[in-house]
């Protein structure tokens, strides 16, 4: 977490703080919002299998139908510019947080926050 913290606030030109949520509050926090929100449920489902070890990614398909699998950083360079298109300059992105727990706080504090279970 802490190297895509880094990748992202250099391409950002910002300082990124990353803290460390235990998997236990972030199973807790989850399971409450998976209540209400579909979208948490299927993503601690997909944390839990990702958890197992059983995941193994293989981007041949992926690379046959939509090109050169981009690197980590090139993935998070995309991610760090289309955050900032997006934003409207006095807060965080208009668009919903992105997955895996993590969050953005405004624009006017010293330094964004990366935030992410820790196993």
């Amino acid at each position: 977490m802490r190297e895509a913290a880094d990748v992202m606030g250099r391409r950002a030109g910002k300082k990124i703080k990353v803290v460390a949520v235990p998997s236990a509050v972030a199973r807790a926090a989850g399971a409450v919002a998976g209540r209400f929100m579909p979208l948490i449920k299927d993503l601690a489902a997909m944390f839990r299998w990702f958890e197992t070890g059983r995941y193994v990614a293989d981007p041949r398909r992926q690379e046959q139908l939509f090109g050169p699998v981009p690197t980590a950083e090139e993935a998070l360079a995309r991610f760090t510019d289309e955050l900032r298109t997006h934003s409207n300059g006095d807060g965080p992105a208009s668009h919903p947080s992105p997955p895996g727990g993590l969050t953005r706080t405004p624009r006017t504090s010293r330094c964004d926050q990366v935030q992410a279970p820790t196993p």
